[in-house]
């Protein structure tokens, strides 16, 4: 029984590709939603990501505070940069903060796309999910060189999340080259388009939707038909 199917060959033929060429350069992804909705992301390259910035996504200039820029260099972030760094010290365990970004650690870069600056884009990396909201409601970040003679966190500043989910949401924070610290709503987007010709550019991510394929279901054999 077939869920779907898509005909990437009418695609391929859209963008004045060969099937060769098309398999070669073009990369697919697909896109469940909670209602089981299948989108389809077709791609030439690595997608880039969208930072809405009119989406007012709670921000701080990092860069400004810990007086460094840039604060990524060679897929390392020059200081760690954690969050629970209070809560941690209210429970007397100095080792319950979550770190964000680890200068230990080698990132991905990744592209950010802005929508509101005349398409202008940047290098930066993404964190994993954040530990649940505080108690608080806002996360406080903080950061910290790993010197053995002040082992000390200052704080950067507090991000309040502002959206507002129908579903429980996990939250992300992102970090570009110019320092700029970002909390978001979910996992960061890609860089979309229901253009297909979108796909003439590198990084631009082309959303379609999966066609859906009508089966004869004998009524016995569904076990979703409740009538088992």
């Amino acid at each position: 029984q077939l869920w779907g199917s898509y005909d990437a060959q009418k695609l391929a033929t859209e963008l004045k590709m060969t099937g060769e060429e098309f398999n070669e350069k073009i990369k697919v992804e697909f896109e469940i939603d909670q209602e089981l909705n299948i989108k389809l992301l077709f791609c030439q390259g690595k997608p880039h990501y969208l930072i809405s910035v009119p989406d007012n996504i709670s921000s701080l200039n990092a860069a400004e505070v810990i007086k460094i820029s840039p604060l990524i260099s060679e897929r390392r972030v020059k200081c760690d940069i954690a969050v629970n760094v209070a809560e941690s010290a209210t429970a007397m365990k100095t080792d319950a903060h979550t770190l964000v970004f680890d200068m230990e650690k080698d990132y991905t870069q990744e592209v950010f796309e802005y929508d509101s600056d005349n398409n202008s884009e940047e290098i930066g990396i993404i964190s994993e999910a954040l530990p649940p909201v505080p108690l608080s409601g806002e996360y406080s970040f903080y950061f910290q060189y790993r010197d053995p003679n002040t082992n000390q966190w200052e704080l950067i500043g507090k991000l309040q999340p502002d959206t507002q989910t129908e579903y429980p949401c996990e939250y992300y924070a992102s970090l570009d080259n110019k320092g700029i610290l970002r909390l978001h709503g979910g996992t960061i987007p890609y860089w979309k388009s229901n253009n297909s010709e979108c796909l003439k550019q590198k990084g631009y991510v082309f959303e379609d939707e999966l066609q859906y394929q009508p089966n004869e279901i004998e009524e016995k054999r569904n076990p979703f038909s409740g009538t088992h």
